[in-house]
């Protein structure tokens, strides 16, 4: 937390009793796009390792009543 409020200082993104600055507003942007950007790759791993999930269940069922089926 030291460093950050270092940062802030430093780079002058803090608030002043005007509102917040033009700095600290770009930095606000920045931020709520990395974090969507995070979110966004997350969510599309999660549904590619469910995907994978799900065509490894079809598969076991296949095997497990001995009959020939496609999965993919």
């Amino acid at each position: 937390m030291l460093i950050g409020g270092g940062i802030v200082q430093s780079w002058q993104i803090r608030s002043t009793i005007a509102g917040p600055t033009f700095n600290g507003k770009i930095a606000l942007f920045t931020g709520l796009l990395f974090l969507f950007s995070i979110g966004t790759a997350f969510r599309k791993r999660e549904k590619k390792i469910q995907k994978k999930s799900d065509q490894k269940e079809r598969w076991e069922e296949c095997v497990y009543q001995k009959r020939a089926c496609k999965v993919g």
